[in-house]
């Protein structure tokens, strides 16, 4: 969420963080969903290894697409 309210523009961002919250309850929902079904019809293994390689899909994707611009470095909190 973080990232998200630093990458949107102030606009925009009430649209990100609803499409990110929307997608992060999608992504609850599917995803026993979907690894029942497979599991069902393929097995087991077959289940956890369809949703580890969806995962790596996505770290892939996230470690070549994101851009570290170094938003919030050098800043120093007070004391609360």
């Amino acid at each position: 969420a973080a990232m998200v309210g630093d990458y949107a523009a102030p606009a925009d961002r009430g649209l990100a963080m609803g499409m990110l919250t929307t997608s992060m309850g999608l992504g609850f929902a599917a995803g026993p969903l979907l690894g029942g079904l497979i599991a069902e019809a393929f097995g087991v293994v077959t289940s956890l290894s369809f949703m580890a390689l969806l995962a790596m899909a996505a770290a892939g994707l996230a470690w070549f697409t994101l851009v570290d611009e170094g938003i919030g470095r050098g800043v120093r909190a007070g004391n609360p």
